[in-house]
């Protein structure tokens, strides 16, 4: 299924500010990005990194005034999330699966893995 997801955001800063942001999700067996579209206004430099736990971060500065940061993409999914019903949250340093240690801990920490169906592209 292809998932279409925009975040706009506005930030005022009363002086120049670095920061670490989290604008993209990365493709894996889940998720596939298939196109992606980012705008910063005004425009600032922006170097990318991958943190301890394989999340993609951007490093940058948000210039002192108000600066828009719009981040466009589609994504290609499972239809359904493979998850067994009434199961609690996995044990990640206890679980026995050798992908759990990192699909567990993003799940946790990234509650914006959970998408809307409403946001749903037609099937092509």
């Amino acid at each position: 299924m292809r998932l279409h997801a925009t975040c706009k955001m506005t930030v005022t800063a009363s002086a120049d500010c670095p920061v670490v942001a989290m604008l993209r999700p990365r493709s894996g067996e889940a998720q596939w990005m298939v196109s992606e579209r980012y705008e910063l206004h005004p425009w600032v430099p922006t170097t990318e990194y991958v943190d301890n736990y394989g999340n993609l971060c951007q490093r940058l500065k948000i210039p002192q005034g108000e600066m828009r940061i719009e981040v466009d993409m589609i994504m290609e999914a499972e239809a359904e999330i493979a998850v067994a019903p009434g199961a609690g949250p996995c044990r990640w340093k206890t679980c026995p699966s050798t992908r759990c240690s990192t699909c567990c801990k993003a799940a946790t920490a990234h509650p914006t893995r959970w998408v809307s169906v409403r946001n749903r592209l037609p099937e092509t």
